[in-house]
């Protein structure tokens, strides 16, 4: 996905949009309707459950009731009938299940609830299968057993849904084969009214066990899609606050070593001339309230510019112009920003409360630039244009933007300099070197 995208903003919006519907509906219900619907399906709440425990809680607790209350009418009708092994295995399971309840709103814990409901399926499901004649006469009572591999994947785990499916498709083989011995029990036929009633009670309480787990199921995928979109989105966030746009795009897609060559670029640094006896008297506090202050002021210009913040050191500040992408009006956007630092620090100078100066230096050339390593990524630069940067700026003047002839003649007749004459620039021998004015006229 591309780091415009607005993917991971919209589905985090809606995700939040889902949230505050749901808290609307809500209010709007009555307060007898919420508090039977805390009572039937938030019995098992407990104060440290996050959002998607208490998802699973209430789906299980509607289980639990679904189990319960569909299998009563069952259990009484086959009493009343004279059905008593019917009624018994009905009873049984009726019982189970109120046990289940009990349990869970006394402890909040889901996990032998849980176990237990899904045993119960399988085993009501293969008892009601043989009960009712088998494969030859089937019921549909059989489908009952799988309900456990659909609840597994919510309320468990992708693992305990494999499990349960599996012990469904060997009880499926298993009364294949043993449907010759299932056929020798001489069940009674149903009669008919007897066989439409459970048809529609099995195909009732699939859908109505299912598609709860199967809702939910989604519903917890969409949440987690949106929470994941959120984290993925401040982490773009984070990597465009270290890395440029086009740099964190391949670093990302390829994750190899980034190094390229640029013919011609120009490189800032700026130092704040009388910041380092003002850290002697103000708190670490303040002085880096006061440095965030100040290079604030520099990203956003450097952001309005167009030009690349590569780097602070201390109180040093270092930009280039020409990169990532290259321009041709790169010695000019560079000079822009040194003006601007110029300004807006003696703009805070006041709120600074020291005699503080920006002293900058410029030089245009090649250079090297990548990403290296593999922890704590910077966008950096390598060769003599840096190095000679820095010697403009070390050998420069409080207040004054120092540039080499190779800026000076990039920058042409648009801009007035100063000329300093020859220094003799640490490292790099004798130099023409200028002092940048401003726009001409």
């Amino acid at each position: 996905m591309d780091i415009d995208d607005p993917m991971p903003g919209d589905i985090a919006r809606a995700a939040q949009q889902d949230e505050a519907f749901e808290e609307g509906v809500a209010r709007r219900l009555p307060g007898w309707v919420r508090r039977v619907v805390a009572a039937l399906f938030g019995y098992g709440f407990r104060p440290g459950d996050d959002r998607d425990e208490r998802l699973r809680k209430a789906l299980l607790a509607g289980f639990g009731w679904l189990a319960v209350v569909g299998e009563l009418p069952d259990a009484i009708g086959a009493a009343l009938a004279g059905a008593r092994t019917h009624a018994a295995i009905a009873l049984a399971y009726v019982a189970l299940g109120i046990a289940g309840i009990g349990h869970f709103w006394r402890t909040g814990r889901r996990g032998l609830f849980q176990s237990c409901q899904f045993v119960a399926c399988v085993v009501v499901g293969a008892i009601g299968h043989v009960y009712t004649g088998g494969f030859a006469a089937f019921s549909g009572t059989l489908l009952w057993a799988s309900i456990p591999g659909f609840g597994a994947l919510l309320l468990a785990s992708r693992r305990a849904a494999y499990g349960w499916f599996s012990i469904y498709m060997v009880l499926v083989v298993a009364l294949w084969f043993a449907e010759p011995q299932v056929a020798a029990l001489e069940v009674p036929p149903l009669a008919h009214a007897d066989r439409m009633v459970l048809a529609a009670g099995v195909c009732l309480g699939l859908v109505s066990m299912i598609f709860p787990l199967v809702y939910g199921f989604v519903a917890q995928l969409e949440r987690t899609r949106a929470r994941l979109a959120v984290e993925r989105e401040k982490a773009e966030r984070l990597l465009l606050n270290v890395l440029p746009a086009p740099i964190a795009r391949r670093l990302r897609e390829d994750g190899q070593t980034i190094a390229d060559d640029f013919a011609e670029v120009t490189v800032v640094f700026a130092d704040i001339a009388g910041f380092t006896p003002l850290s002697q008297r103000v708190g670490p506090a303040r002085l880096v309230e006061l440095l965030n202050r100040v290079f604030s002021e520099f990203d956003a210009l450097a952001g309005e510019l167009g030009v690349e913040k590569i780097k602070t050191i201390g109180d040093a500040y270092m930009a280039a112009a020409g990169l990532p992408e290259p321009r041709a009006d790169h010695a000019d956007a560079a000079a822009r920003l040194a003006l601007g630092m110029v300004d807006r620090l003696d703009r805070l100078r006041g709120e600074i409360g020291a005699d503080v100066h920006m002293r900058i230096g410029m030089h245009t050339g090649p250079v090297v630039a990548g990403v290296i390593g593999r922890r704590k990524f910077i966008y950096d630069l390598w060769g003599d244009t840096v190095n000679t940067a820095s010697r403009m700026e070390s050998h420069g003047l409080p207040g004054r933007i120092h540039v080499s002839d190779a800026t000076r003649a990039c920058l042409g007749a648009a801009w007035r300099c100063e000329a300093r004459g020859t220094i003799d620039v640490k490292g790099k021998g004798p130099m023409q070197t200028w002092f940048l004015v401003g726009p001409a006229g």
